[in-house]
Order: C-alpha cells, then sequence, then structure tokens
C-alpha cells in the first residue's frame, strides 16, 4: 500500500480575478464559505493526504460576481437553520449571518 503523499496537483497559480471560485457549505457549521477553486481543491488534496474528513461541499463554481450572487440566495435558508437550531436546543453557538 502506497502511503506516500500524492503531489499537488494544482496548475501554476492564475490571477484570482480571472480563476474560477467556488461557493461550500458546511453542515457541522451551517455556513457558506467562498474560496478560489485552485485553494479548494488544495484542502481537498491535503485532507487525502492526511486521511481526514472534510465538512465542506461545493454547490457552485463560476465567477467571484456569479458565486457572490448565487451564496446571496441561500443566505436566508442558512439563516431560518440557525434560528432553528437555537431555538431547538438554546445553545447554538453561531450568530445568525456569522461569517459573512
Amino acid at each position: 500500500m502506497n502511503t506516500h503523499p500524492v503531489e499537488s496537483l494544482n496548475p501554476p497559480p492564475a490571477a484570482e480575478a480571472q480563476e474560477p471560485w467556488v461557493l461550500l457549505w458546511s453542515q457541522s457549521q451551517n455556513a457558506l464559505h467562498i474560496e478560489p477553486i485552485s485553494k479548494m481543491f488544495a484542502s481537498n488534496l491535503a485532507a487525502f493526504n492526511e486521511n481526514r474528513r472534510m465538512d465542506y461541499v461545493p454547490l457552485f463554481i463560476g465567477t467571484i460576481a456569479n458565486v457572490d450572487r448565487f451564496a446571496g440566495e441561500f443566505h436566508p435558508i442558512v439563516d431560518a437553520r440557525t434560528e432553528a437550531r437555537r431555538q431547538a436546543d438554546g445553545t447554538y453557538a453561531f450568530a445568525m449571518g456569522a461569517g459573512r
């Protein structure tokens, strides 16, 4: 069994404005996150090499403007889930709108 880390598969860095961006969602944190797609792949590759779980799920890939617009449509859902968690257990630590 090969246990050596996989080498980076990322291309040389591109200007972030030209690079595709990704909208990620974490169920455990009930949070959205936006980052360049190359960063997402680097994080996923590191998780693979370290044999650890990743919580973030990609929802949308596009230009930064399109990803940001798409994220705006999801914020009401995330906020409603935050409020539901807070009401259900009274201990949910994340504030509504956190991370924006």
